[in-house]
């Protein structure tokens, strides 16, 4: 069997993507989904060189939808997948799904946030702007998922299960001024 990376690692390579993202966001360069994308298929590059076999596969919509079929959203907006069989093999499905993302910019933001409790990828993260939660604070709209994530943690534990996706749930604020934008970052 292989092993794969933990958490800690993923996290430490989404969060780099999502800032690098946003950079490229910022010089209105690309569309979120595929800046996003983009960022965190290289960051896995080096993920992916230190597997003994298998390789990765990263799924996400991008701009002008020059992607193969099989790299095109799969289920959620992002997904990077483990596979030990190579590409084209008859029978092939992933072993197991590393990171699972949402992100949301329109008006349906706690949809998306749900859609990411089905997911049992290592790490899953959501991210969503400032803007769709200008109703509340963006504190109070993280310990909202936060509890939901903690509930379903204990729902999962006294069915007896263990393995259970950490999660980065992530605000953008767009620049203002001098300010450039930049993320604020909860992990759960």
């Amino acid at each position: 069997m292989v092993t794969l990376p933990n958490a800690r690692k993923l996290l430490t390579v989404v969060k780099r993507a999502l800032n690098c993202a946003g950079e490229c966001k910022q010089q209105g360069r690309v569309g979120w989904a595929s800046a996003v994308g983009s960022a965190l298929e290289k960051g896995l590059e080096k993920v992916e060189q230190r597997l003994e076999r298998g390789h990765l596969e990263c799924c996400f919509a991008s701009k002008g939808g020059n992607r193969p079929k099989e790299e095109r959203e799969f289920l959620f907006d992002f997904s990077a997948l483990y596979y030990e069989e190579p590409k084209g093999a008859s029978e092939r499905y992933f072993s197991r799904a590393l990171i699972s993302g949402e992100l949301e910019f329109h008006s349906k933001i706690d949809d998306d946030f749900e859609r990411l409790l089905l997911s049992n990828a290592v790490l899953c993260f959501f991210v969503f702007p400032k803007t769709q939660v200008m109703r509340g604070d963006i504190q109070s709209k993280m310990n909202s998922y936060s509890r939901a994530i903690r509930r379903q943690r204990r729902y999962a534990r006294s069915s007896g299960e263990e393995l259970f996706p950490k999660f980065l749930l992530s605000c953008w604020f767009e620049s203002h001024g001098d300010d450039p934008g930049k993320f604020i970052h909860r992990v759960v």
